[in-house]
């Protein structure tokens, strides 16, 4: 199988995309109207976490994260290892789609059933999943330009309507929510980036991964502030607490001289792009994860099966909206395993063995 590759600027595009996934959506979080300062303080710890994904290509340069964990831990442990991993990708896969078909159901199309949002969705990632990384990246590329536009276009006509207000005093409800609203925005989304650091393996020869990395960090960073200051400058704190989808509240309530009004009805395109490309790579990557496992030479076999098992574990997984925003502030502790504690140790066990190569190749 002929290795995949894509340039620096296509995986820039897939992470600034996979990044703003459903958090454009989900919107304000419990640090109210110091979210800015949450997200200021998450993409710092960010910093270090990146690194970690980084460093880890870096020592195995051409290699991607299953042929690393089983370098790492063997071949037994380095299996059991993908198989939290797929599993991980697999559910997140699904969390995302349930998210969605919920918007779609409760905001957009309330008479249609959720799993007509959540077919049609899952049907075009496994298109895109079995048509390769590569063309996956070509159109993160392209949409990256369309999505960032549109954040632009639809925050400057939302400034009429800011009132700064809304987001004074600082800090008066002290430090607490804050804190957790940091840890929970470093949780979803950047310490998801465990999922694509296999695309860093996909790399052009010669490009630097952290200028990839960090780049997009920083663009993502910027765009959250915007858009979910904006909600708060919008709406207020507690308005904004009290819906579901504030984004999409906040959007439409923009109407300029009765001429420009209802852009709501864009920002499911944004949504879905971002969705798009976030459940794709997680279905690249459950699928490679297989070939591992069971020695199979083609993952794109494997994109249709798995496909259709997140489709239905996202119908199963919650009943209703409420209890996929009642469960998700349990979403942290759940990653937090995947996210940084097996991260870690796989970096130390291959930084020791990288030591121990090099010594012994100085006798």
């Amino acid at each position: 199988m002929n290795k995949e590759v894509i340039s620096r600027k296509q995986a820039t595009s897939i992470i600034i995309l996979y990044w703003l996934g459903s958090i454009l959506i989900m919107g304000t979080t419990e640090a109210g109207k110091d979210l800015w300062i949450a997200i200021i303080i998450a993409t710092i710890v960010a910093i270090p976490v990146l690194f970690i994904y980084s460093r880890l290509m870096k020592l195995y340069p051409g290699k991607d994260f299953f042929e690393i964990s089983i370098d790492v831990f063997g071949k037994i442990g380095g299996k059991i290892l993908i198989l939290f991993y797929i599993e991980y990708a697999l559910h997140l896969s699904a969390l995302e789609t349930n998210n969605y078909s919920e918007f779609f159901h409760i905001g957009i199309l309330p008479e249609t059933p959720k799993y007509v949002f959540a077919i049609m969705l899952v049907a075009i990632c496994i298109f895109a999943a079995k048509m390769g990384l590569e063309v996956t990246g070509r159109c993160a590329e392209i949409n990256i330009f369309f999505v960032l536009l549109s954040i632009i276009v639809i925050t400057l006509l939302s400034i009429p309507y800011f009132d700064f207000s809304n987001i004074k005093p600082v800090l008066y409800n002290g430090w607490k929510p804050v804190i957790g609203a940091s840890f929970t925005l470093s949780s979803f989304p950047f310490a998801e980036s465990v999922i694509f650091i296999y695309i860093l393996s996909s790399l052009k020869q010669g490009e630097s991964i952290y200028k990839v990395v960090y780049s997009a960090l920083g663009v993502t960073s910027i765009v959250l502030i915007v858009v979910l200051t904006g909600i708060i400058l919008v709406l207020g704190e507690y308005p904004a607490q009290m819906y579901y989808f504030p984004t999409q509240q906040s959007i439409s309530i923009i109407d300029i001289g009765d001429f420009i009004q209802r852009l709501d009805i864009f920002s499911p395109l944004v949504y879905f792009l971002n969705y798009f490309i976030k459940i794709t790579i997680c279905l690249i990557f459950a699928s490679k994860g297989f070939t591992k496992l069971f020695n199979i030479r083609e993952y794109k076999k494997l994109v249709v099966p798995l496909g259709f098992f997140v489709f239905v574990f996202s119908l199963i997984l919650y009943g209703s909206a409420m209890e996929t925003f009642a469960d998700a502030k349990y979403y942290k502790y759940y990653a937090f395993p995947f996210q940084f504690i097996f991260p870690i140790i796989i970096l130390i066990v291959a930084e020791i063995k990288n030591l121990i190569n090099k010594k012994n190749a100085t006798f």
